[in-house]
């Protein structure tokens, strides 16, 4: 993962291997590779359609989208389903984890520039998404990979080249970065951190992660409520690129897993400010949790980490399959 200024961070091409390891059981275990545009999907692809008839569409999204923690993401999975039905579709996976509006405004900069040819363009928003400045990570030249967030939506204050960045970049808690025999004696439980490095409890870390962010939360603006100008330029830069290309737009949430298991009702704000996105951009919203539906918590359960935030690759497949549905029933 390395500083990229256009989009915050591109993956490179060089693959990694990537773990979470919680109360000292391995949640997954991956491997984490960038395409030739240095996003998470499994083909290389650029501006051009490689085939006439296919259908093309650009996925916008976070992490539960970039799915680098996954065999499979759920865009990659959507493929498949549609191919399987004699359908040619490529979507792009444009997403990244720990991204979410001002750099999905620089993912749109990059389809305008380089004059992507698309028939539709797909934001899978996640609860807090909306709320995201400009994200940014690197992992060269440090001990332990690295992320920061710039604190202002105006564009001009993002920066530049790496050495602006630094000021921004801090170390990840809960993240180590190892070699190749380390990592395999810390899925076998056998490596620790050194001194002044230990794992910190999983409630406590949970606590403290969750306290941060609350502690730099701001109010949250419905996009369109003229609260938030700044943030709202950010929107309507890219619902000019949408008018303009004359494609078909998608706004599906995604679900957190508090809402599904625990029925928090949490998730409700963060709700009527997505759809007040999809109304910003004249797409079709979709609610993703409908994925979900009619299944009981042990089955919700199943399709959820245990202690991490994001599904499973059940839950993924699962939305893949609702996905795939719905190209299928409303086709650009």
């Amino acid at each position: 993962m390395v500083f990229d200024p256009v989009m915050g961070y591109r993956l490179t091409e060089v693959p990694s291997r990537i773990a979470r390891i919680t109360r000292g059981q391995v949640e997954y275990v991956s491997v984490m590779r960038g395409n030739n545009q240095g996003f998470p999907d499994r083909d290389d692809f650029g501006p051009e359609r490689s085939e006439p008839n296919t259908i093309r569409v650009a996925v916008i999204g976070d992490s539960f989208t970039a799915g680098e923690y996954l065999d499979y993401n759920w865009p990659d999975r959507t493929e498949q389903i549609l191919h399987v039905h004699g359908e040619s579709w490529q979507l792009l996976n444009f997403a990244l984890g720990g991204v979410g509006l001002a750099n999905w405004r620089n993912f749109i900069g990059k389809l305008e520039a380089e004059n992507y040819e698309l028939d539709g363009v797909l934001f899978a928003v996640y609860p807090g998404d909306l709320e995201r400045k400009f994200s940014i990570f690197e992992h060269r030249g440090y001990p332990r990979p690295m992320f920061g967030r710039v604190t202002e939506w105006n564009t001009s204050s993002y920066p530049r080249n790496l050495e602006d960045a630094r000021k921004y970049l801090r170390v990840i808690d809960s993240g180590h970065s190892l070699t190749s025999a380390e990592f395999e004696r810390a899925l076998q439980g056998q490596w620790q951190p050194a001194e002044g490095r230990a794992w910190r409890p999983w409630l406590a870390s949970t606590a403290h992660d969750q306290l941060v962010k609350w502690s730099n939360r701001r109010a949250t603006h419905v996009p369109g409520d003229g609260s938030d100008p700044e943030r709202m330029r950010l929107i309507d830069d890219i619902h000019r690129y949408l008018t303009g290309i004359a494609c078909k737009v998608w706004v599906v949430s995604i679900p957190s897993k508090a809402s599904m298991i625990s029925h928090r009702p949490g998730d409700h704000r963060h709700q009527i400010e997505i759809e007040a996105f999809a109304n910003a951009l004249g797409a079709s919203y979709m609610d993703g949790g409908q994925a979900f539906a009619g299944l009981t918590t042990e089955e919700l359960k199943s399709c959820w980490f245990i202690y991490d935030g994001h599904w499973n690759q059940q839950g993924s497949d699962r939305f893949a399959k609702f996905i795939a549905d719905m190209l299928l029933n409303h086709q650009p």
